[in-house]
């Protein structure tokens, strides 16, 4: 439980006056589906952004110009 935050911007915290969970919920272990998932979206995304940029550049170097 938070007590009190100082100047500093330090916080007192208080582990006796925090209220105690009864049946806390269980931490679900990620599966090898949800690692995989979390992977490819990581990798689509880094993908996406390597993408734009390389084609940022090319349309630099070619000289094309942007449609408005």
């Amino acid at each position: 439980k938070v007590l009190a935050i100082d100047e500093e911007g330090r916080i007192n915290l208080s582990l006796k006056k925090a209220e105690v969970k009864e049946n806390p919920e269980p931490v679900k272990e990620p599966t090898a589906q949800d690692i995989f998932e979390s992977k490819l979206k990581a990798f689509m995304q880094s993908s996406e952004s390597r993408i734009s940029d390389l084609k940022h550049q090319n349309d630099r170097r070619s000289g094309a110009k942007r449609r408005k």
